[in-house]
């Protein structure tokens, strides 16, 4: 088949699930050609994406000190930009659109009357039974209608008795031995100076901060670190516990690695307020509304890991697209949870 695989390039997690089933589909035979949206090339470096792809401009929120800020996000939407790209897509010379939350590839095939498969953790949310921290009726409508698909899958720590898929992953190496003092910071939305004056206070352990932007000062017990995927592995595979935003790919990773979790969710945004609720109804994980000195120590004292050792799902939803009896989830969520 020949498929067109759109991706969200906001954060890093939806790239990161998005290629490994790409690597699967193409390792099958299949043609994909791929969009991201809302992210640079020259900012995906080191994220080991296949050609042949490109990276185009949609509509994203903003972000202000760990917080979604609605209104600048109205200020900055280009729906001019968007809506440009979206007639640059001819669905026609594809078999399939996929779409992992990102809104270009799935306008164009609506528009187009092209079928499109949705595959995120957004589309979980769409489900009742899963946990949701707020009754929001802009993230209800973004949910809905930012990314229109045909078939939306959910992906979930638990499916809640929905048809929803674990968490997809990549394979990691076993034999990686764990550091008892080593923390991984991934907070790339919030204030760096506010990292510091947190994490500075515990002089027994390093902090490896994952970011974008350092700070002017820092502290000896705080090592600041360019994103890289490759460097972000190895020290997430040596690390005791992660410290990061309540997204799912990462803290996915960390429940499938035993690693200890202290998520903080970006405030007004309903899918990272909905993961911190469901990571604490699982009790697989620790969640805070504020980082402070008192909740990071009573984090590093606390030994609570969700481990989940979930099974490799890309495998049996490439062979779920490859049957072509797309309304039929029930069989491919069964497979993939057995």
């Amino acid at each position: 088949m020949k498929i067109l695989y759109g991706i969200q390039g906001t954060g890093n997690g939806h790239i990161i699930k998005s290629s490994i089933i790409i690597k699967e589909l193409k390792k099958r035979g299949h043609e994909i050609d791929t969009i991201i949206s809302n992210r640079t090339k020259d900012s995906l470096l080191g994220m080991n994406i296949s050609e042949p792809f490109q990276c185009l401009k949609s509509l994203t929120f903003s972000v202000d000190k760990g917080a979604i800020n609605y209104i600048s996000s109205i200020k900055n939407l280009t729906f001019k930009d968007f809506l440009n790209n979206v007639k640059k897509i001819d669905t026609s010379k594809y078999d399939l659109v996929i779409s992992d939350f990102e809104p270009i590839t799935a306008w164009a095939a609506k528009i187009q009357n092209k079928k499109v498969i949705g595959i995120s953790h957004q589309n979980a949310l769409l489900y009742k039974g899963v946990p949701k921290k707020k009754r929001d009726i802009i993230a209800q409508m973004v949910l809905r209608w930012y990314c229109p698909t045909d078939i939306p899958i959910g992906i979930h720590w638990s499916h809640f008795n929905q048809p929803i898929l674990p968490p997809i992953i990549d394979e990691f190496p076993s034999d990686s031995v764990e550091e008892k003092n080593l923390i991984l910071v991934y907070l790339n939305f919030e204030d760096p100076n506010q990292i510091v004056n947190v994490l500075k206070n515990f002089k027994d352990y390093l902090f490896k901060v994952y970011c974008s932007d350092s700070p002017p000062t820092s502290s000896s017990n705080i090592r600041w670190c360019k994103i890289d995927r490759k460097k972000f592995t190895n020290d997430l595979l040596k690390a005791s516990g992660v410290i990061c935003n309540s997204g799912f790919e990462l803290p996915s990773e960390c429940f499938s690695l035993n690693k200890r979790v202290l998520v903080k969710p970006l405030s007004n945004q309903m899918e990272q307020e909905s993961n911190a609720l469901a990571i604490e109804e699982l009790n697989i994980g620790h969640t805070t509304a504020k980082l402070n000195t008192k909740v990071i120590g009573n984090w590093l004292q606390s030994d609570l890991r969700g481990y989940v050792p979930y099974k490799p799902v890309s495998e049996t939803f490439v062979e779920w697209i490859e049957s072509g009896d797309f309304n039929d989830l029930k069989s491919l969520c069964d497979a993939s949870w057995s």
